[in-house]
């Protein structure tokens, strides 16, 4: 897909492809230790590739609708709605020994601040276990509900809000079939 960049994490222990007009939050605020963090001001686009422990969901709900639920906890977000689906390894070409694949995506709402409402967001979540390991990584990719103005020509609000999420979701899937472990340690 055009438009993306190889970028190594955790000083080279893992590699992604992500879209390059990403820049990397650590050159502007303090990030933790087990996390990378990529984001465009502009937009407010943001994508987060993290070393989270193994989460044990409630029964009925998938690691990954837990982490997305606990993602809009965290965040003070209510979730709007949100769609899982397991994944192959085919969807990972890169990665070996995985135990799971699962992907999330929805929306999360913020409440109305004032008289300030927040745009929605678009929130795409991969959680990855790998065999042997005492973590999991957990990619997330947030889009906020408007586009960049002039990025493309508006139909309508809502056929503008399809073309960005469809957007983001081709972007996503770029990014998430791209991810190598190159240093499984990085999961201890």
């Amino acid at each position: 897909m055009a438009g993306l960049k190889s970028i190594e994490l955790w000083g080279g222990a893992a590699t992604i492809s992500m879209p390059e007009h990403l820049i990397d939050a650590s050159d502007i605020r303090p990030v933790p230790d087990n996390q990378e963090v990529y984001l465009d001001p502009s937009s407010g686009q943001a994508v987060v590739v993290e070393i989270v422990e193994p989460v044990t969901p409630p029964a009925g709900t998938g690691p990954a609708a837990f982490c997305f639920q606990d993602l809009a906890d965290v965040s003070g977000a209510a979730v709007k709605h949100v769609h899982t689906q397991r994944l192959g390894t085919q969807d990972v070409p890169h990665l070996t020994d995985i135990d799971f694949i699962e992907m999330a995506s929805g929306v999360h709402v913020r409440p109305k601040r004032g008289n300030h409402t927040e745009p929605p967001v678009h929130i795409m979540l991969v959680l990855i276990r790998l065999r042997d390991t005492n973590g999991d990584v957990m990619l997330t990719f947030s889009t906020p509900g408007k586009l960049t103005p002039g990025e493309v020509a508006p139909v309508s609000e809502a056929e503008v809000e399809k073309q960005a999420v469809d957007k983001a979701d081709r972007q996503f899937q770029a990014m998430y079939q791209s991810l190598q472990i190159h240093d499984k340690s990085l999961l201890s």
